[in-house]
Protein backbone atom coordinates (compact mmCIF):
# COMPACT_ATOMS: atom_id res chain seq x y z
CA UNK A 1 0.00 0.00 0.00
CA UNK A 2 1.09 3.57 -0.50
CA UNK A 3 1.71 5.19 2.84
CA UNK A 4 2.49 8.74 1.75
CA UNK A 5 2.21 10.97 -1.29
CA UNK A 6 2.98 14.65 -1.50
CA UNK A 7 1.93 17.24 -4.11
CA UNK A 8 -1.60 15.91 -4.57
CA UNK A 9 -3.69 12.79 -4.28
CA UNK A 10 -5.01 13.63 -7.74
CA UNK A 11 -2.26 13.36 -10.35
CA UNK A 12 -3.45 14.18 -13.89
CA UNK A 13 -2.60 11.85 -16.73
CA UNK A 14 -0.24 14.52 -18.09
CA UNK A 15 1.53 17.08 -15.94
CA UNK A 16 -0.18 20.48 -15.71
CA UNK A 17 1.82 23.54 -14.77
CA UNK A 18 4.93 25.48 -15.71
CA UNK A 19 7.64 23.80 -17.78
CA UNK A 20 10.61 25.87 -18.91
CA UNK A 21 8.54 29.05 -18.61
CA UNK A 22 5.53 27.73 -20.54
CA UNK A 23 2.23 26.95 -18.81
CA UNK A 24 0.57 23.65 -19.68
CA UNK A 25 -3.01 23.41 -18.51
CA UNK A 26 -6.11 21.39 -19.31
CA UNK A 27 -9.84 21.97 -18.77
CA UNK A 28 -10.96 21.26 -15.22
CA UNK A 29 -12.97 18.22 -16.32
CA UNK A 30 -9.81 16.57 -17.65
CA UNK A 31 -7.59 16.95 -14.59
CA UNK A 32 -7.56 13.30 -13.55
CA UNK A 33 -7.61 9.88 -15.06
CA UNK A 34 -8.41 6.52 -13.55
CA UNK A 35 -4.77 5.44 -13.66
CA UNK A 36 -1.42 7.11 -14.12
CA UNK A 37 1.52 5.17 -15.55
CA UNK A 38 4.74 6.93 -14.66
CA UNK A 39 6.62 5.13 -17.41
CA UNK A 40 6.10 1.80 -19.15
CA UNK A 41 9.81 1.08 -19.12
CA UNK A 42 12.45 2.33 -16.75
CA UNK A 43 13.61 5.05 -19.15
CA UNK A 44 12.10 8.13 -20.72
CA UNK A 45 11.80 7.93 -24.51
CA UNK A 46 14.76 9.75 -26.05
CA UNK A 47 13.69 12.96 -27.76
CA UNK A 48 10.47 13.17 -25.75
CA UNK A 49 11.25 16.43 -23.99
CA UNK A 50 9.37 18.04 -21.15
CA UNK A 51 6.61 19.10 -23.56
CA UNK A 52 5.50 15.45 -23.52
CA UNK A 53 4.67 15.92 -19.82
CA UNK A 54 5.36 12.26 -18.99
CA UNK A 55 6.05 11.21 -15.42
CA UNK A 56 9.13 9.15 -14.71
CA UNK A 57 10.83 7.51 -11.77
CA UNK A 58 13.85 9.60 -10.78
CA UNK A 59 15.11 7.32 -8.05
CA UNK A 60 14.10 4.59 -5.65
CA UNK A 61 15.44 3.89 -2.16
CA UNK A 62 14.65 0.95 0.09
CA UNK A 63 14.95 0.88 3.85
CA UNK A 64 17.63 -1.44 5.22
CA UNK A 65 14.96 -3.90 6.38
CA UNK A 66 13.37 -3.86 2.87
CA UNK A 67 9.96 -3.02 4.38
CA UNK A 68 9.53 0.40 2.78
CA UNK A 69 10.31 1.60 -0.74
CA UNK A 70 10.58 5.37 -1.25
CA UNK A 71 9.98 6.51 -4.83
CA UNK A 72 10.60 9.97 -6.33
CA UNK A 73 8.72 10.89 -9.50
CA UNK A 74 9.84 13.59 -11.93
CA UNK A 75 9.17 14.51 -15.57
CA UNK A 76 10.84 13.13 -18.68
CA UNK A 77 13.12 15.74 -20.18
CA UNK A 78 15.81 16.45 -22.71
CA UNK A 79 18.05 13.52 -23.58
CA UNK A 80 15.55 10.95 -22.36
CA UNK A 81 16.42 11.67 -18.72
CA UNK A 82 14.17 12.12 -15.72
CA UNK A 83 14.30 15.66 -14.29
CA UNK A 84 13.02 17.18 -11.05
CA UNK A 85 13.20 20.91 -11.77
CA UNK A 86 9.56 21.37 -12.94
CA UNK A 87 7.79 18.64 -10.95
CA UNK A 88 8.63 16.21 -8.23
CA UNK A 89 6.59 13.99 -5.96
CA UNK A 90 7.58 11.44 -3.34
CA UNK A 91 5.69 8.43 -2.12
CA UNK A 92 6.43 5.55 0.20
CA UNK A 93 5.33 1.98 -0.41
CA UNK A 94 4.93 -0.52 2.41
CA UNK A 95 6.02 -3.80 0.82
CA UNK A 96 5.31 -6.02 3.81
CA UNK A 97 2.17 -7.09 1.96
CA UNK A 98 3.45 -10.37 0.49
CA UNK A 99 1.47 -10.07 -2.74
CA UNK A 100 2.79 -6.56 -3.40
CA UNK A 101 6.31 -7.52 -2.36
CA UNK A 102 6.22 -10.43 -4.81
CA UNK A 103 5.36 -8.07 -7.69
CA UNK A 104 8.05 -5.58 -6.66
CA UNK A 105 10.74 -8.18 -6.12
CA UNK A 106 10.07 -9.82 -9.49
CA UNK A 107 11.97 -6.96 -11.12
CA UNK A 108 15.59 -5.94 -10.57
CA UNK A 109 16.27 -3.11 -8.15
CA UNK A 110 15.86 -0.17 -8.31
CA UNK A 111 13.61 -0.60 -11.34
CA UNK A 112 10.14 0.32 -10.09
CA UNK A 113 7.49 2.32 -11.89
CA UNK A 114 4.35 3.77 -10.42
CA UNK A 115 0.98 2.50 -11.61
CA UNK A 116 -1.32 4.49 -9.41
CA UNK A 117 -5.06 4.49 -9.06
CA UNK A 118 -6.00 8.14 -8.88
CA UNK A 119 -8.52 8.27 -6.08
CA UNK A 120 -8.46 9.74 -2.60
CA UNK A 121 -6.35 6.71 -1.65
CA UNK A 122 -3.59 5.62 -3.97
CA UNK A 123 -3.23 1.89 -3.60
CA UNK A 124 -0.99 0.16 -6.13
CA UNK A 125 2.56 0.08 -7.37
CA UNK A 126 3.97 -2.32 -9.93
CA UNK A 127 7.45 -3.14 -11.13
CA UNK A 128 8.51 -2.29 -14.66
CA UNK A 129 9.46 -4.69 -17.41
Amino acid sequence: KLTALDNSTCIPEHYRGAIDGFIFDEPSDALCTSTVDAVTTCKCPNGDGVSGRRYCVHHVNRTTDDNIVNVTLGLCGVGGRCHLYDFLSHFAVDVRDLQLAHHLNAFPRPCITANMTVTSELKAVAGCE
